[in-house]
């Protein structure tokens, strides 16, 4: 399906590229880091998995700040937090009130910033994969990636595409292709830098959107105590345990 691209500006002041289609009650994805949505139907069954989550639903798509179509210069704010803003600024300009956001991996504290600062405009919260805080453990890997990244992007772009194990070499490879057109090195070292001390465990009890949380019960970069955590803090959360490694 062809996606039409339109723009909108966050209250900071950075231009988003962001894709409405379908019809129903809007689902927004705030996408992953460092690469575009515009990119990911590359992936093999990338969008048979959109067509299922969203049927019967808008859905709405966006290059998070400093990827693929969106404003990729001149940028001031890198943290996670800030990311939220592009889902917001996307809301606003669809003309949607409500929606049902979906977020995974590193993005999962951004969403947890949506729905605390603007509760009311989030029906529901999905956070696969994700986590509130990052532990030690990660911390200590996305360091030197951040080095790598700013010295050669591609080595460290197949780095990160090959972290999931379950990825085959054809798939990881088209992974890193689209890291690589998605972003550039200095940009993903700026976003490990200013994210390595994130922590929103204290808004966790604010979130007042119906929550799922998903999580691999063997994740090995995200650990499944972090869901546990998340699921435990926010009001009525739902934790749907997946079994073996899905990071």
């Amino acid at each position: 399906m062809d996606r039409q691209i339109r723009y909108c500006t966050t209250e900071d002041g950075v231009r988003i590229a962001y894709n409405v289609e379908g019809d129903g009650p809007p689902l927004l994805i705030i996408p992953t880091l460092w690469a575009a949505s515009s990119l990911l139907h590359e992936l093999p069954g990338w969008d048979d998995f959109l067509a299922r989550i969203s049927k019967g639903r808008t859905l709405i798509t966006l290059d998070a700040r400093g990827t693929g179509l969106s404003q990729r210069e001149s940028i001031g704010d890198a943290s996670v937090l800030a990311f939220g803003l592009d889902a917001m600024g996307v809301l606003d300009a669809a003309g949607f009130d409500r929606c049902t956001l979906m977020a995974s991996g590193p993005m999962g504290p951004a969403a947890i910033s949506c729905a605390t600062r603007h509760g009311g405009r989030y029906a529901a919260l999905i956070l696969i994969g994700s986590w509130a805080r990052i532990t030690e453990a990660p911390r200590e890997v996305l360091r030197p990636i951040a080095s790598v990244a700013r010295a050669n992007w591609e080595a460290a772009a197949r780095i990160i595409a090959g972290w999931n194990l379950r990825r085959g070499l054809t798939e990881a490879s088209k992974l890193a292709s689209i890291y690589l057109r998605s972003a550039h090195g200095e940009w993903v070292a700026r976003t490990i830098e200013e994210n390595l001390e994130v922590d929103v465990t204290d808004m966790l009890e604010q979130v007042q959107a119906r929550t799922l949380v998903i999580h691999a019960e063997d994740d090995p970069f995200y650990p499944f105590a972090e869901a546990q955590l998340m699921s435990a803090q926010i009001p009525d959360a739902r934790l749907l345990p997946l079994p073996g490694n899905l990071s």
